[in-house]
């Protein structure tokens, strides 16, 4: 499993996370202090605090590369 760390503090970063996200196969999710959701779960993402940064898990490690080259702009 892989990490990045995202700020989505703004409704424009969300919805370009979430528009590429949900288009990408695979199972990936979003770790908050203690609070875990599917990152393809929108409603999920708004139960998080934006205004703080959060970790992208990635459970295959071969889309590691091509998920960072596109959310390289969301990077905390």
């Amino acid at each position: 499993m892989r990490d990045i760390r995202l700020k989505l503090n703004s409704m424009e970063k969300v919805k370009k996370f979430f528009d590429n996200i949900v288009s990408m196969k695979g199972n990936y999710d979003i770790e908050q202090g203690r609070r875990y959701i599917d990152a393809k779960s929108l409603l999920g993402i708004f139960s998080l605090d934006l205004d703080r940064p959060m970790t992208l898990k990635i459970h295959d490690d071969d889309q590691y590369y091509r998920i960072a080259s596109k959310f390289k702009d969301l990077a905390a």
